[in-house]
C-alpha cells in the first residue's frame, strides 16, 4: 500500500537531513495561514437512521470489502465504494460523479476531496497505539469520542470496540461519510457483535449489510459529521473526552480551523491524540511546526507519545489543555 500527496517538491525526500532543512524554509504560523481559496463544505449531521435513507436512494451502488494488517494477528475491514460498472440510477450517478473526481495518480485535491477514501498509514499507527501496552484502554472505556478528518475511520471504530460509550465521525466530504466511514463501521461491528470468521467477513454482500430491516446496532452511539471544520462546531452540541485524529496536520492552511475545533470541542479534563508525519514536502506542515503553533497558542500543551522509526518519522502527539 503506497501514500503520497499531489504536492510537487524539489529533490530528494527520502532523507531526515532534507526534511529538517524543509522544515526551516516553510511559512509559519505567524505567516497568513488562513489564505487558502478551497470550497468550504456546510457542516451535516448524520445518525445512522439518517444515512439508511441515503442508502435506499442509491441501493444499486457498488462496494468491495477491503482488508488493513493492523499488527500482527490483527485484520481490519473496511469497506470502498467504486465507480466501475456503475448502476445508471440517479444516485448512483450523483455519487459516480464525486467518485470520478478523486485522483487516481495522488490522495487529494486541497479544499474538494480530502483524501477520505485512503487508509492513511497515520491511522493505522493510531490504532496499534490504542491497542499497545503504552496506551491504557480504559480511558475511553464509557467516554464519548470525536475522530476529526476520519476518513474511513480506523480509529475511531478501534475505539468502538474498545468500549467508548459515544462515537463521532467527521470528515470533509458527505460521500466519504456515507459510502465509506459508516458502512465500514457496520462491517467492523457485525463483525465484533456475531464474532465473523475473516473469511466470512471478506464474503459479505455490503448491500445486504447496509438494508438489514433489524439490527443490534445502538443509532444512539454513533453519530456523522460532514463538513470544513470551521462549521462543524455549529452541528456538534456537545464536548468530548477524547478526540482522535490522523494525517490532519499536513497543511499549514489548516491549523487555525484545525485548533479553533479541537479548543470548542474537547471537554476540560479531555486528550487528544493527532497521528502525523514529522514532516509533509510540499505543503510545509508538520508534527514540528503544529507543536510551534499550538505553542503560539497558549491553550493546549503537547507531549510526543509514541515514534514511529522510518526514513521520514511519524509520531503521535497527546494534547491537553493547560492548567
Amino acid at each position: 500500500m503506497s501514500f503520497r500527496f499531489n504536492f510537487e517538491v524539489n529533490g530528494d525526500c527520502e532523507s531526515n537531513e532534507i526534511a529538517e532543512e524543509h522544515v526551516k524554509e516553510s511559512p509559519t504560523f505567524e505567516d497568513d495561514v488562513n489564505n487558502s481559496n478551497e470550497i468550504q463544505e456546510n457542516a451535516k449531521l448524520y445518525k445512522l437512521a439518517d444515512l439508511k435513507v441515503e442508502w435506499e436512494k442509491s441501493g444499486d451502488v457498488l462496494y468491495s470489502i477491503e482488508t488493513v494488517d493492523i499488527k500482527e494477528g490483527i485484520t481490519m475491514f473496511f469497506v470502498q465504494p467504486h465507480t466501475d460498472n456503475q448502476p445508471e440510477s440517479k444516485e448512483a450517478t450523483e455519487l459516480s460523479s464525486k467518485l470520478e473526481m478523486v485522483p487516481t495518480d495522488s490522495d487529494l485535491i486541497p479544499g474538494i476531496y480530502e483524501g477520505g477514501l485512503k487508509v492513511w498509514e497515520c491511522s493505522i499507527d493510531l490504532v496499534n497505539f490504542l491497542l499497545s501496552e503504552k496506551f491504557e484502554k480504559k480511558k475511553i472505556e464509557t467516554v464519548s469520542i470525536l475522530e476529526l478528518g476520519c476518513g474511513i475511520g480506523l480509529p475511531g471504530i478501534c475505539a468502538a470496540n474498545l468500549g467508548a460509550e459515544t462515537v463521532c465521525f467527521q470528515d470533509f466530504n458527505d460521500f466519504v461519510i456515507t459510502n465509506a466511514t459508516a458502512p465500514s463501521l457496520l462491517l467492523n461491528e457485525k463483525r465484533k457483535q456475531e464474532n465473523l470468521a475473516d473469511e466470512v467477513i471478506a464474503d459479505l454482500n455490503v448491500n445486504d449489510l447496509l438494508f438489514m430491516e433489524k439490527t443490534d446496532f445502538n443509532d444512539k452511539k454513533f453519530t456523522f459529521v460532514s463538513g470544513d471544520w470551521t462549521s462543524v462546531g455549529e452541528v456538534l452540541d456537545k464536548k468530548f473526552e477524547f478526540i482522535l485524529s490522523a494525517e490532519t496536520i499536513y497543511c499549514v492552511d489548516y491549523y487555525e480551523r484545525l485548533h479553533t475545533m479541537l479548543h470548542q470541542s474537547l471537554s476540560t479534563k479531555g486528550s487528544i491524540l493527532i497521528a502525523a508525519k514529522s514532516f509533509y514536502f510540499g505543503v510545509g506542515g508538520g508534527v514540528h511546526l503544529w507543536e510551534e503553533f499550538v505553542k503560539s497558542k497558549g491553550i493546549f500543551c503537547t507531549e510526543i507519545v509514541e515514534t514511529f522509526d522510518a526514513s521520514l518519522p511519524r509520531q503521535i502527539v497527546k494534547m491537553t489543555f493547560k492548567s
